[in-house]
């Protein structure tokens, strides 16, 4: 029976899955929130998960090698998008998007402790907003911005601003249980992935929508490490350790959206 995959389906992911044949691994597409939920459920055996949701399964899972996905400098594709200055969303309401839970954490990290801001209520992205985040391609989509929304904020770029870091937004798990020589499978079809040569031109016309071309996906990608380093695994320990502090309640007029 071919290992269950969590695919994230987002334009920052597809190098991993490339060397995965099909008699071998069961490729599952789903967004960060929904494959963490799957995770837990049973339903996948291993995969990119968002840090925050990993955490949670550490009972059941651990790290597959050190495969990673986080940003170098910019995330480009974790974007905030506000009616007011983000040091002026105090007392606002700030949407967020469902598919994420890391990306979150981590805007309640930068407004609350960056920005000293502590009265901001999170909503869901259909409710009025005076700002609200957007994550992977639907972030890319908008990524010139949104009619109403003069200010644009990438939350990676202001993490590492501010802590001079890049940010792991997600570290691949595997079920504990599997056999050994699964999880040696998946590890090599995963680093066999990474080793193939990209295919820029490719990547931006497979995922018709984002309106980039291959130089744009080039730098796209590139600004990306998916294996954790001295940096990285400093990063993750700096963010987790902020986490057990934050409190909110994740539930925004809803934006001109390019779907």
């Amino acid at each position: 029976m071919p290992i269950k995959i969590g695919l994230m389906p987002y334009l920052n992911s597809v190098l991993f899955y490339r060397a995965m044949k099909p008699d071998k691994f069961n490729l599952v597409a789903l967004p960060p929130r929904a494959m963490t939920q799957a995770a837990a459920e049973g339903k996948l055996d291993a995969g990119p998960i968002p840090v925050v949701g990993g955490m949670a399964l550490e009972r059941d899972f651990e790290p597959l090698g050190n495969f990673c996905i986080a940003t170098k400098d910019k995330a480009r594709s974790i974007l905030l998008f506000s009616r007011v200055r983000i040091e002026k969303l105090d007392g606002k309401k700030v949407g967020v998007t469902d598919e994420t839970s890391t990306s979150e954490q981590l805007l309640k990290v930068l407004l609350t402790h960056k920005f000293n801001l502590k009265n901001i209520s999170y909503v869901s992205l259909e409710s009025p907003n005076d700002a609200y985040l957007l994550i992977g391609d639907g972030a890319l989509k908008n990524r010139s911005g949104v009619q109403g929304y003069p200010y644009m904020y990438d939350l990676g770029e202001v993490w590492n601003s501010w802590k001079g870091l890049s940010f792991v937004f997600a570290v691949w798990i595997v079920r504990k249980s599997l056999p050994q020589e699964q999880k040696d499978a998946m590890s090599a079809a995963i680093r066999a992935s990474l080793n193939m040569p990209p295919d820029y031109k490719r990547f931006g016309t497979d995922r018709l929508g984002l309106n980039m071309n291959d130089s744009e996906v080039r730098e796209y990608l590139e600004g990306f490490n998916f294996v954790m380093g001295e940096q990285e695994y400093k990063a993750l320990k700096l963010f987790k350790s902020y986490l057990p502090v934050l409190s909110g309640n994740p539930q925004t007029q809803s934006p001109k959206i390019v779907r």
